[in-house]
């Protein structure tokens, strides 16, 4: 067991949450790009645009109220160095789905 010396030390980094309807919402940290979190069906069409390289997506499953693959994919092909976080099948359909895109 380890002593605890008190509050660990982190530089602060302002972020900003924004809600997009149902369980779409993206973080962004000043200057250091933007993460959309399950831009479903049931969100603003919206939550995807602007999306750099420097963005990533993360989707924690592959409801359509948390995924709409056509979205992810037009991101993925527009912004190759986007990145994308969600389960292993999730990730090779949508990666597939980009390649027969391109």
């Amino acid at each position: 067991m380890t002593a605890c010396t008190g509050p660990a030390t982190r530089p602060s980094l302002p972020l900003t949450l924004t809600s997009w309807g149902h369980s779409a919402v993206t973080v962004e940290a000043d200057g250091t790009g933007r993460l959309v979190i399950d831009p479903g069906s049931l969100c603003d069409p919206h939550v995807m645009d602007g999306l750099t390289g420097d963005d990533a997506v993360l989707v924690t499953h592959a409801h359509p109220d948390h995924l709409v693959p056509e979205r992810v994919v037009a991101a993925l092909v527009a912004h190759p160095g986007l990145g994308l976080w969600a389960p292993r099948a999730v990730v090779d359909e949508l990666v597939g789905l980009a390649h027969e895109a391109c």
